[in-house]
């Protein structure tokens, strides 16, 4: 039983070196902190890089009821609740369209100016400030437009598993269930 607790245990260690996360979430009216009815829909992930210093960022949308004027990664706040913009995204001004890209977050010119002010001045505690929000389930995305000027969708971003983790969580209840198994019939 220990043999299968520890190789347990050194694999679920073994995927998690150096290995990049992913956050993602789906967006709706019904998400904003005061719910609209909007029919539009999103997805936006964020991709943070194995040593935590950039986050790789894909937003899109569709069915949005005027063309995007604006879209953000706001932090730090739970769901519900506003919080500062803390990255500009340079959304296509469509119903229908996308955002993307690749931010040091170890660079103050990477967060709005409110969110840099608000959380010490510098990249270095904007950068801690911000993946604390994300980590944490804080940060989340939001496209405005014209008809709805506070954000006609919004988003939290929460971890997405990977499909190694997954894996390696079945095997290993697998093996805890075996090794189980094993120990009854043995003791009947």
């Amino acid at each position: 039983m220990k043999k299968i607790a520890l190789a347990v245990a050194l694999l679920a260690t073994a995927g998690a070196a150096n290995a990049a996360t992913l956050f993602g979430g789906s967006l709706s009216g019904s998400q904003q902190s005061t719910p609209n009815a909007s029919t539009a829909t999103g997805y936006g992930s964020v991709l943070l890089s194995d040593d935590m210093n950039s986050v790789t960022v894909n937003l899109g949308w569709n069915g949005l009821s005027a063309p995007a004027a604006a879209g953000h990664i706001h932090c730090c706040a739970a769901p519900g609740s506003n919080g500062p913009v803390a990255i500009d995204l340079e959304p296509v001004a469509a119903i229908t369209g996308s955002a993307d890209g690749i931010f040091d977050l170890t660079l103050a010119s990477t967060y709005a100016g409110g969110f840099l002010a608000a959380n010490g001045g510098t990249g270095a505690s904007a950068r801690t400030a911000f993946l604390a929000g994300l980590t944490g389930g804080k940060a989340y995305f939001n496209l405005h437009n014209r008809n709805f000027p506070a954000g006609e969708i919004r988003g939290q971003i929460a971890a997405v598993p990977e499909p190694a983790t997954w894996a390696m969580l079945i095997a290993g209840f697998g093996m805890v269930g075996s090794a189980m198994r094993r120990r009854t019939a043995a003791t009947v």
